[in-house]
């Protein structure tokens, strides 16, 4: 009789109620640690999306800095070169003077 209780336990595949809690208990645990994997990939991706997104905003920022900065760089020359003239217009005309009264030249 108690033989056929243990074969009573067992199912077709000769896998005991034991062996058959123990693997589902091993199955349970990676189902699990899958879920977690699946989660924290969902979560990276979730974090790529992002970082994509404010990449492309850093680059359209950036290329509007370095438009301004071209602008900005055209100004300057132009404001250089109004300055300078000036400044060189003046110094004709004072230097000789200044020279010749300070210096003897």
């Amino acid at each position: 009789m108690e033989r056929k209780r243990t074969a009573v336990n067992e199912d077709k595949t000769g896998v005991t109620a034991e062996l058959y809690k123990t693997i589902v208990a091993i199955v349970d645990d990676r189902v699990r640690g899958i879920r977690v994997t699946r989660e924290g990939f969902n979560e990276l991706r979730n974090a790529v999306e992002r970082l994509a997104e404010a990449q492309a905003k850093t680059e359209a920022a950036v290329e509007r800095l370095a438009e301004a900065h071209r602008e900005l760089s055209v100004e300057v020359r132009r404001l250089s070169a109004t300055i300078g003239f000036g400044i060189e217009d003046i110094g004709r005309v004072v230097l000789p003077g200044y020279l010749t009264r300070h210096f003897d030249i």
